[in-house]
């Protein structure tokens, strides 16, 4: 079994950050940065999967500027196999799609079985590569998963949902698994390992490495970006008193929730031309075009 953990370089958000709301940009070139929070919970899946099947291996794979380097030294010295950069200078300025593209055509090179990511970048907090990453790499995607159990040729998931509920799915591999944060313990590096891996050569990709056109990366082939930033509104919340009148199972859902009611969505079926012409009647209805 081939394991493919993409992981991210991303400004360590527990330390005061400069913005400059005029520039769309954070300010001051001292910022530290470290490995996602979310996608150490992915690599540490990986690193279980491969102790429990040992003829797997593991690659961690990331896409970034060389200081990107030192991510992957630590993914090396937690134990994968493998660690690939991808780095060119016209990557720079790529939104989550251009990113997904770049990802998509390393993981193709490395022919996954399983792909596996953090559910969302501490920075960006978008949470869209790895959707757009299965959708590029046409592998089932499953979001939120707190538990990961593969056997027999399928993996055997539990995702959260909303209000607490959790989801059990039976999906057939090679797929892709975004986590959440929690699902593991990740475990420490040890000395000799950790050393080793401050030595270690990693290996980069550019874009000829990768079979890519100039213009389906970096900002000539993102579908966004950021044109303002301004400070978050303030929220002021008030006490929260579950209704006495419910089950406990019920107080326990409204806890959960804030009180904040369960939203509920529709399900467009039937030929393609109608969901399509039902989809642009809301959009239209509700102002979105």
């Amino acid at each position: 079994m081939k394991v493919v953990v993409c992981v991210a370089r991303v400004v360590d958000t527990g330390e005061p950050l400069p913005v400059g709301w005029e520039k769309a940009a954070l300010e001051g070139g001292g910022l530290r940065h470290v490995l996602n929070p979310a996608d150490e919970y992915a690599l540490e899946e990986g690193l279980r999967l491969r102790d429990r099947f040992p003829d797997s291996s593991v690659t961690a794979i990331s896409m970034g500027p060389p200081q990107s380097e030192s991510v992957l030294r630590r993914c090396l010295a937690l134990g994968v196999d493998e660690a690939l950069l991808l780095c060119d200078e016209a990557f720079r300025g790529s939104d989550t799609l251009a990113t997904a593209r770049i990802l998509t055509a390393a993981i193709r090179q490395v022919e996954a079985n399983v792909v596996l990511c953090g559910k969302r970048a501490s920075d960006g907090d978008t949470g869209q590569v790895g959707a757009q990453l299965a959708e590029l790499l046409d592998l089932p995607a499953v979001t939120g998963v707190v538990q990961l159990e593969v056997r027999d040729g399928e993996a055997l998931v539990h995702r959260r949902l909303e209000r607490g509920r959790r989801e059990v799915l039976r999906c057939p591999l090679p797929a892709l698994f975004a986590v959440e944060e929690g699902i593991n313990r990740p475990r420490y590096p040890k000395l000799r390992v950790l050393l080793r891996s401050l030595r270690a050569e990693i290996p980069r990709r550019g874009l000829a490495d990768l079979g890519l056109r100039a213009d389906e990366v970096g900002e000539a082939g993102s579908c966004a970006q950021v044109v303002n930033l301004s400070p978050p509104k303030p929220i002021t919340k008030g006490l929260f008193i579950p209704d006495s009148s419910l089950s406990p199972e019920e107080r326990w859902q409204q806890i959960i929730s804030g009180g904040m009611e369960e939203r509920h969505g529709d399900v467009i079926q039937g030929p393609t031309d109608a969901v399509a012409e039902r989809l642009l009647q809301f959009l239209s209805q509700n102002k979105f075009v």
